[in-house]
């Protein structure tokens, strides 16, 4: 019996932990099995066609709240070419409506409700002989016309659970993904996980030895789905301290909470070796009554000190979350909660909304918070008692903006400087304008090159501070050259013509390359040049005003597809003395 694991991906590089769990145990239990991944970026017909041209007798799809309408589609497609095909879905997305899915959709045979893994053999078995009725905890299917569901199926021991890469070649660039364990200890009324209560966890010796087999892979990253990995922080440790001494360049990506770091824990993460690990945080809200709501522990004062002391380390790489949208949260303190989160200064911050994702409490309580939210996946919502839609979407222009500037990392002096000075830290404000501004001109929902973001952003400076429209070029210049190495500037910046041929001159000066440039000494002119910029400026960052004599910088690049390697302030007077 050829048995078909289908896994539709957010991106190319992501893989499904799931479906590699259930092809070691079909494959252990003497079913042949084969893994389809795909991504949701690609034709439904190229994923018909894939999935049907290997002649499955059996097809599993891992469902989410990204790709179940395109899994639905494909069962009844697949249904239609090959009617006797038995059709199986698993995941978060159907786990808490199977009935519902069942009924909707006459060509779904069964539902696996919870994890699959001990259900797994038995249901292939049911389904090679022929059965209709599994007879299986936790196996949603039809009797007739009435649907049958039983309770969530059971679980195994986390040590029980094959090592899933077994026999599985990587993509390029791909992330895998680990778990520890298995559970959350809270109890979020809007997250899935609060389904279930209890952690459960893999021992350490388990642990170890797949991510050394892992690790010796050299993915680009190794994300660990474990629900808040530090809630044993002694085990985290041990984890951590072993991931610390594996050779390579892999990143270890871990959802943690940041209340449960004491001073010790801490200490321990400022010596950790730079950029081989990454922090989400799900700060979500720092409103207490919003906290109160969600079933949702949270000490915004010591939150933010343990996030501003990782910070300061910058030896982690920090993703900060926050959801709009929740219980007792209007627009104003989402504001509030914005800024509070924005001033520690994450990497990435991450505006999300509120999914009211079946089964989960916030979602059973919908109508007592007045909620309106979208009646397909992903179940986002559209207005509650606190927000209104009209607010909800102003939020979204924000989000917009926001991931196209601060977490692409695009003009950090500048954005700090305006930030600062026009708007007193008020980062919710300023964001909030550009936003607007970003729908006005017709840019919201598109994509935009890096160049033309640069060029936009100094448009709306213009418009906003046009007293200040030297200043903000001069910056925005900066932080554009600093970013990335380009001999060409985009629409509306000027470069000072004389720099190139200054930068010819002074490059034949006796002690220039010594002084300036040691790590090119013995390339050519020409070479050297492929590597440098010099432009002149009359505003720098925090130079509070403009300078007498325009300040002469010089770019220095290491590779062409990465920021500067160092900016360096030339003095012409003390090289013509050499």
């Amino acid at each position: 019996m050829q048995v078909l694991l289908c896994a539709i991906n957010a991106k190319y590089i992501h893989s499904n932990l799931a479906i590699l769990y259930l092809h070691q145990i079909g494959r252990s239990a003497g079913f042949d099995t084969e893994i389809c991944e795909f991504s949701i970026n690609e034709p439904i017909g190229y994923i018909l066609s894939e999935l049907l041209q290997h002649r499955p007798d059996v097809v599993a799809f891992s469902c989410y709240i990204w790709n179940i309408e395109m899994v639905l589609k494909l069962c009844a497609d697949i249904k239609k070419i090959n009617p006797r095909c038995p059709l199986v879905l698993g995941g978060p997305e159907v786990s808490f409506c199977a009935a519902q899915i069942l009924s909707d959709n006459p060509g779904i045979d069964y539902v696996v409700c919870g994890e699959g893994e001990a259900v797994w053999p038995g249901l292939l078995t049911a389904i090679e002989e022929g059965r209709s009725n599994p007879n299986l905890p936790g196996v949603a299917f039809r009797s007739g016309q009435v649907v049958a569901q039983n309770s969530l199926a059971p679980t195994l021991a986390m040590d029980e659970l094959p090592y899933p890469y077994e026999g599985i070649s990587q993509r390029p660039g791909q992330i895998l993904y680990y778990e520890s364990s298995r559970g959350c200890p809270f109890n979020c009324s809007y997250c899935v996980s609060s389904l279930q209560s209890g952690v459960r966890f893999m021992s350490l010796e388990r642990v170890k030895a797949d991510l050394q087999r892992l690790n010796a892979l050299k993915p680009l990253e190794i994300k660990f789905v474990d629900r808040s990995f530090n809630c044993d922080q002694k085990r985290a440790r041990e984890i951590m301290e072993f991931l610390a001494g594996l050779p390579g360049q892999t990143r270890f990506h871990m959802e943690i909470e940041p209340q449960l770091l004491n001073p010790a824990f801490l200490d321990f993460l400022e010596r950790l070796p730079q950029n081989r690990f990454a922090f989400e945080i799900g700060v979500q809200s720092t409103h207490d009554k919003t906290l109160k709501a969600i079933n949702r522990k949270g000490d915004w004062e010591k939150i933010s000190a343990n996030i501003r002391r990782l910070r300061q380390a910058a030896n982690i790489h920090l993703h900060l979350d926050l959801i709009a949208g929740l219980p007792e949260e209007d627009y104003s303190t989402f504001k509030n909660s914005f800024n509070q989160v924005y001033a520690t200064k994450p990497h990435h911050l991450q505006l999300g909304f509120l999914k009211l994702l079946p089964g989960t409490r916030i979602r059973l309580e919908a109508e007592s918070g007045q909620y309106q939210f979208q009646s397909h996946p992903p179940y986002e919502v559209l207005s509650n008692g606190w927000i209104s839609y009209e607010e909800l979407v102003r939020l979204h222009h924000i989000e917009d903006v926001v991931e196209k500037y601060y977490n692409a990392g695009l003009a950090e002096a500048t954005l700090e400087e305006i930030i600062t000075c026009h708007y007193n830290g008020d980062a919710f404000s300023f964001w909030e304008r550009l936003g607007e501004y970003w729908y006005e001109e017709g840019y919201y929902g598109i994509g935009t090159a890096v160049f033309d973001r640069y060029s936009i952003l100094k448009r709306f400076l213009e418009r906003q501070h046009p007293q200040a429209k030297q200043k903000y070029h001069d910056l925005l210049k900066y932080d554009l050259l600093k970013g990335r190495l380009t001999f060409a500037l985009p629409e509306g910046f000027n470069s000072d013509p004389e720099c190139s041929e200054i930068l010819h001159m002074m490059l034949k000066q006796n002690g220039f390359i010594d002084q300036y440039l040691p790590e090119l000494k013995g390339q050519s002119a020409r070479e050297i040049k492929k590597r440098v910029i010099m432009e002149r400026f009359t505003h720098l960052p925090q130079s509070h005003g403009a300078f007498p004599h325009p300040r002469l910088l010089l770019f220095v690049y290491s590779d062409k597809n990465r920021p500067a390697s160092r900016v360096t302030e030339i003095d012409p007077g003390n090289l013509s003395r050499h």
